[in-house]
């Protein structure tokens, strides 16, 4: 089974709807989480909103990433500028998902057009009323859903 590995997140996660903090559903959070991923190479906007949209744990990980960034680059660089590298999203598009919810956390299943490989799960939070996406880099992310080792 192959799972999404939203790395190190260079990332983008969690942002138009699932981004902005409103009232979604894990799944629709995470969906949204990755074509702001995918797009945010391409538009400075989605990868800040990708960044706010993250849990606090997430958004100090990639902070301190970016710290690390700036001194080997010699120039400030913005947690927003490493969502593009940061995160590895799905080879694949998903089309159809799975959600299970316990509480305040939820796993999300993605299939694509041939489920029996591509597939990945991806890990959300509940925050007051919203979902956000949990990356893996993150010390908070539960370790049977960070399917691959942390770098």
């Amino acid at each position: 089974m192959r799972f999404v590995p939203i790395f190190a997140l260079t990332m983008s996660a969690a942002c138009l709807a699932g981004c902005r903090k409103e009232r979604i559903d894990p799944a629709r959070a995470v969906l949204t989480l990755l074509d702001d991923v995918h797009h945010a190479d391409e538009d400075p906007e989605r990868a800040k909103r990708v960044v706010a949209s993250l849990p606090a744990a997430s958004r100090h990980d990639l902070d301190e990433r970016a710290k690390r960034a700036s001194v080997i680059l010699g120039r400030r660089v913005e947690a927003a500028e490493l969502v593009a590298d940061a995160f590895v999203v799905t080879r694949f598009e998903p089309m159809r998902t799975k959600t299970d919810v316990r509480g305040d956390h939820a796993v999300v299943e993605l299939f694509g057009a041939n489920e029996a490989v591509e597939h990945g799960r991806i890990t959300c939070v509940r925050e007051g009323d919203h979902w956000v996406v949990e990356l893996p880099f993150s010390e908070t992310t539960p370790r049977e859903t960070a399917d691959r080792p942390r770098h």
